[in-house]
């Protein structure tokens, strides 16, 4: 006698039933790939001064939040929130000093120890992805300036014994695109397919776009990169001295010697070298509310690779009676997968920056799951009382299920 049973699907048995085979695959899969780890790769330097939030992104593909005392390894990148700044120590004794809303790779780093000469192994290779920062030439480009050089969109800026500040402004600065220099002790080299300019010490230079020769000019707009009152003139053949009303932690970074300077617990244990530091203040409203809409948007999911497509959301709104900030955002991807995340009461400090948890949830073909992370960023065009006119947002979520990876997006916004 034949029988025949009827089996019926309980579809959220079933999704259940994918999540833990899918789990099961990418065990199998992890333990079938080679060991790499960001701890291979040789140490470059450590953290020495961090104020708000920053993160390495390792080589093994995990992104960490930095703390001080944290060894940073070849083939790192550092990234800083819009309120995050960072020093770093290099093993040669460099220092270089990481402004807010930047991306900092450590490409190569050697350095032999050696006295006198050193290795000719020896290389100190940086690549500025986006930012700014601030350095002061190690032991690695003193022996060798053709030794250390940094690698940015434009340009590539070689030394010539030196402490300078670089800027690379991307549709992310009041001023126009392009990597500003300014030097304060020796000189740098600028130098791309179409030329190349020598930026002695007091001078500044300008680069617009990789098609464009590099050039020395006379001033650079005041705050790009010590803020002061009005334009920041060259002085030929001496050190540029500014008002520094207003500026970020990284400009702090006016240093006599990297040989001499021990490492800063807070910002009083700085050495500050010709420069008068004024505690900056901002007058926000004290009433009212303001909502901004997001005018451009960058990202994509760390883990999977997927990018953002037409539908990604995000919206912000600074209560300036309390003060705080609410965000939420909505990430539409190309694999079809769709994030949320939401924040409420984020504190609004008096610069204007502000960052807080968030909580949403992500879906993809596989499930639905539960998201975490971090909402961070600041109103932008600040004015004396009057409601900022643009704003900036970092996220970072992660998904409850490891297969749907974590999610970055950066996004500037306009007042509605």
């Amino acid at each position: 006698m034949n029988t025949k049973r009827n089996i019926q699907t309980n579809p959220t048995h079933l999704q259940s039933l994918l999540k833990w085979f899918s789990l099961i695959l990418m065990a199998i899969s992890i333990m079938s790939l080679p060991s790499v780890v960001s701890a291979d790769e040789p140490e470059a330097g450590k953290i020495i001064f961090i104020f708000g939030q920053a993160w390495k992104h390792a080589t093994d593909g995990g992104k960490r939040d930095l703390k001080r005392g944290m060894v940073v390894r070849v083939g790192e990148t550092i990234e800083t929130s819009s309120n995050g700044q960072v020093q770093i120590r290099m093993n040669d004794n460099g220092l270089i000093a990481i402004r807010p809303g930047s991306q900092f790779k450590i490409q190569a780093f050697k350095f032999s120890g050696v006295e006198g000469a050193g290795s000719s192994d020896d290389k100190s290779y940086f690549q500025l992805l986006k930012g700014g920062f601030r350095s002061i030439t190690g032991a690695v480009g003193q022996r060798n300036k053709q030794a250390y050089r940094v690698t940015t969109p434009v340009a590539t800026i070689g030394i010539r014994g030196t402490d300078y500040t670089a800027r690379l402004c991307s549709a992310d600065c009041l001023q126009a695109d392009g990597l500003y220099i300014g030097v304060w002790q020796g000189g740098v080299s600028l130098s791309n397919e179409t030329g190349v300019a020598d930026i002695d010490a007091g001078q500044f230079g300008f680069v617009a776009d990789a098609n464009t020769s590099p050039a020395s000019v006379n001033s650079v707009p005041a705050g790009l990169l010590v803020a002061s009152s009005g334009q920041i003139e060259a002085s030929q053949g001496q050190q540029t001295t500014a008002s520094a009303a207003g500026t970020d932690v990284t400009e702090l970074l006016l240093l006599a010697s990297a040989d001499t300077v021990p490492e800063p617990t807070s910002l009083s244990d700085v050495i500050v070298e010709e420069i008068v530091v004024v505690t900056p203040t901002i007058s926000l409203p004290s009433t009212g509310t303001a909502t901004y809409s997001m005018a451009s948007v960058t990202g994509s999911n760390t883990t999977t690779g997927a990018t953002f497509v037409t539908g990604t959301t995000a919206n912000l709104t600074a209560n300036f009676v309390n003060p705080t900030v609410d965000a939420d955002v909505n990430i539409s991807l190309s694999d079809g997968a769709n994030w949320d995340g939401a924040a409420t009461g984020m504190a609004l400090n008096t610069d204007g920056s502000f960052s807080g948890a968030m909580t949403g949830s992500s879906t993809t073909l596989l499930d639905s799951s539960t998201t975490s992370g971090t909402f961070s960023g600041g109103l932008t065009g600040l004015g004396d009382g009057t409601i900022p006119t643009g704003a900036t947002l970092d996220v970072s979520m992660q998904s409850d299920f490891p297969l749907d990876g974590s999610q970055t997006l950066d996004a500037s916004f306009t007042l509605q």
